[in-house]
């Protein structure tokens, strides 16, 4: 068991270098593969799924680097969190970035109070916590990003029905972030999600590469 957790890792390393070559598809396998790892639901669930961090004993023994923190509530504006915006000097074009570990060590909201960034937090906060907000006050966490992806996009298990409020930050830019090339009209920004699951695969392999001697 423990070489399949490996293996799950050198898929997201594999994965990590596919997407920032420039191809985003990537991040739909990058979010099978942390489904893999994450996701559990009650033995009782008619769709159950058993996460192989339960499988190994490993939810309760390791803890994940969080990049991002938690929205402030008195903050009305959306919260990228996971992700940058990034703007290309040459070609005066804006998007959506994965900072990976370039950011400083501000702190940030936790539910054990402010941290500096890249603290490593239980799973079940990393998890489940809130990380952005979009233009309408909703609230967006890591699970919600991979399941999005790895369930209803295609990488596994297509669900032809996305979501309203997915397909609200993925297709509608309920973000509400923009750019414009000089006199022309405002352009909205692109998806963001595939660089939110980018960043969070980020996570998980600088926590394990953290944490080597806990997982056995």
């Amino acid at each position: 068991m423990l070489e399949s957790f490996g293996e799950q890792i050198d898929f997201l390393e594999r994965s990590n270098d596919s997407f920032d070559q420039g191809h985003l598809s990537e991040a739909k396998r990058l979010a099978v593969t942390l489904r893999v790892l994450f996701h559990h639901t009650a033995d009782n669930h008619p769709r159950g799924s058993h996460a192989l961090l339960n499988q190994l004993d490993l939810r309760d023994k390791l803890t994940w680097v969080d990049s991002a923190g938690m929205p402030h509530p008195k903050n009305l504006a959306p919260t990228l969190g996971l992700v940058l915006m990034g703007i290309d000097i040459g070609e005066g074009n804006a998007s959506y970035q994965a900072p990976l570990g370039d950011r400083p060590p501000t702190r940030i909201r936790t539910t054990v109070g402010n941290l500096p960034r890249g603290s490593r937090i239980y799973t079940d906060a990393w998890w489940a916590n809130p990380v952005s907000k979009d233009s309408d006050g909703t609230l967006f966490c890591r699970k919600d990003f991979v399941l999005a992806l790895a369930n209803q996009e295609g990488g596994a298990h297509v669900d032809p029905q996305i979501k309203a409020a997915y397909d609200k930050i993925a297709n509608s830019n309920s973000m509400g972030w923009v750019h414009r090339k000089g006199d022309a009209e405002e352009i909205p920004l692109s998806n963001p999600v595939p660089y939110a699951v980018r960043q969070i695969s980020y996570e998980v392999v600088e926590s394990v590469r953290q944490q080597r001697d806990r997982i056995k």
